[in-house]
C-alpha cells in the first residue's frame, strides 16, 4: 500500500510558463511506495490520447510522510529537472525537499540513515510480527538502531519471490538494506501434485532460484549482508490436523534444508539452519509450532536467538550486531528522567526482559 498527496493547479502559478501557454491544468501526484521505500513523483500533463508518453517519474528516497507534506505540497518550487512531451523538451522546477539540490537530499538522506533490515519469504516471515515472532523480536531488540521491514508473501515459493525480486529490491534504490534476511523453501518441499497446480518447486529449480535471488542481493551495495533461514522441520500429524496439508513432510523439508545450506556456503553468505537447529530441542514437536508449520512463541525464540547469533558472530564491517549499533537521538538531555538524587537519567539503553533467552 502507498500514500498519494496530489495537487492540482495551474502550471502558471509554479512558475511554468511555457507549459502554461498549452497546458494550463496539470495534476501533481506524489507516491509514497512502501515495498521499496521509495517516493514516485508522476506528473501527468495534457491529454493522454494526444500524448501518450507525457509521464516522468522521478525516483527519490524519503525521510518521513511529515516531511513529503511540509515540502514537496506547501514548497511546489525547486531543484531543476526536464521532461519530454511530443518530443520536444521543456524546463520546469521539481520542489526539493530539504531547499537544496536533490542530489545533495540523497547524500544526506545516505548519511542519516538508520540501517534497514528487510525480511523477505514466505508465511513463515509474513506471520513473524505476530504471536510473538521473531521478526518481533528483531524488531524490539533493534529499537532507534535500526529499521526492520517487512516482506512477507504467504503461500509463496521461489519462483514467485523471482517475480517481484527487482520490485522488493530495486538496484538503482537510494538506499539499500543493510541486511536481508530470506526464507523460502518450505513451499517448494511440498509434493507435487498430479494436476501440476501448487507450489512444488523441483529442488534443481530451487536451488538456482535460491542462488539468483542471493547474486541480486549481492549486488545491491557493498555492505548489503545477507541471511538465509533453511526449511524448518514440521510436525506431519498436527499439520493434517489443523490445515490439512497434504505432501509437505518432515524428511522433505531435511532435503531442501541440506541444499540451502550447501548454497549459502557455496556462495559465502550467512545460513541458519532451522532443520537442525530446532529439533535439538527434544519438545520441539509440541512446543514449537502452532499448526505444525508456523512457528509458536517458543519457536520463534528459537529463531531469533539463532538468527541474533548468526549476525553477532559474523564478521562484517561494519557489525551489524545489537551491541555495536548506535541509539538514535541517544545524547543526554534536560529532559530525561529525574531520579531521585535529581540526576538526569538518559533511559535509551534501558534494557527490556523481552529478548529471547
Amino acid at each position: 500500500m502507498g500514500i498519494r498527496v496530489s495537487i492540482l493547479g495551474h502550471f502558471s502559478k509554479l512558475g511554468i510558463d511555457t507549459l502554461a501557454q498549452e497546458y494550463p491544468y496539470s495534476k501533481v501526484s506524489i507516491d509514497i511506495g512502501k515495498p521499496s521505500w521509495t517516493l514516485v513523483a508522476s506528473f501527468s500533463i495534457g491529454t493522454k490520447a494526444k500524448y501518450p508518453y507525457s509521464k516522468v517519474n522521478i525516483d527519490i528516497e524519503l525521510f518521513s510522510i511529515s516531511t513529503i507534506e511540509l515540502n514537496w505540497v506547501k514548497n511546489p518550487i525547486g531543484s531543476s529537472m526536464a521532461i519530454v512531451l511530443d518530443d520536444r523538451i521543456y524546463g520546469y522546477r521539481l520542489a526539493s525537499a530539504l531547499g537544496t539540490s536533490v542530489a545533495n537530499w540523497v547524500q544526506k538522506l545516505q548519511d542519516s540513515s538508520e540501517p534497514l533490515f528487510v525480511l523477505f519469504g514466505s508465511s513463515i516471515v509474513q506471520f513473524s510480527f505476530g504471536n510473538e515472532g521473531w521478526g518481533a523480536i528483531l524488531a524490539h531488540t533493534y529499537a532507534r538502531k535500526a529499521d526492520v521491514v517487512l516482506r512477507g508473501y504467504a503461500g509463496w515459493n521461489s519462483r514467485r519471490a523471482l517475480e517481484v525480486l527487482t520490485k522488493v529490491f530495486p538496484q538503482d534504490g537510494v538506499v539499500q538494506p543493510s541486511l536481508v534476511i530470506v526464507y523460502f523453501g518450505g513451499n517448494d518441499s511440498i509434493e507435487p501434485h498430479p494436476s501440476g497446480l501448487g507450489p512444488h518447486v523441483p529442488l534443481p529449480e530451487y536451488v538456482d532460484n535460491m542462488k539468483k535471488i542471493a547474486m541480486h542481493l549481492q549486488g545491491l551495495s557493498e555492505k548489503t549482508r545477507i541471511i538465509f533461514l533453511s526449511t524448518p522441520p514440521v510436525n506431519e500429524e498436527q499439520l493434517h490436523e489443523t490445515i490439512g496439508i497434504t505432501g509437505r513432510t518432515n524428511e522433505g523439508s531435511r532435503v531442501y534444508s541440506e541444499a540451502c545450506v550447501k548454497l549459502c556456503k557455496e556462495v559465502c553468505i550467512k545460513c541458519v539452519d532451522l532443520w537442525t537447529a530446532i529439533q535439538q530441542r527434544h519438545d520441539w514437536m509440541t512446543t514449537c509450532f502452532t499448526d505444525g508449520i508456523h512457528f509458536s512463541s517458543e519457536g520463534s525464540k528459537l529463531v531469533a536467538k539463532k538468527i541474533l547469533k548468526a549476525m553477532e558472530e559474523a564478521d562484517w564491517e561494519p557489525s551489524l550486531c545489537s551491541t555495536s549499533l548506535p541509539i538514535e537521538f541517544g545524547d543526554d538531555s534536560v529532559y530525561d528522567l529525574v531520579s531521585r538524587d535529581g540526576e538526569t537519567i538518559n533511559v535509551s539503553n534501558l534494557k527490556s526482559n523481552h529478548n529471547p533467552k
